[in-house]
């Protein structure tokens, strides 16, 4: 669980992340499932999309 001060830190780097990409997250149901099943929460999810690394994946996209 994150406390007050690292949780007000964390949604403000999103948001300036969010406005720097210019594309707002929207996760779909299925992904929310897939979330709560991981044992993950939507903003942890959020901000592995917003620093992490594109790499290779199947086909030829880019994950």
């Amino acid at each position: 669980m994150l406390d007050g001060g690292s949780y007000s830190r964390k949604k403000k780097l999103r948001e300036e992340r969010s406005t720097q990409q210019g594309k707002p997250i929207i996760l779909s149901s299925h992904a929310r499932e897939r979330i709560a099943d991981r044992g993950a929460t939507e903003e942890e999810v959020e901000i592995a999309i917003q620093t992490g690394s594109p790499e290779p994946a199947y086909k030829g996209r880019i994950m």
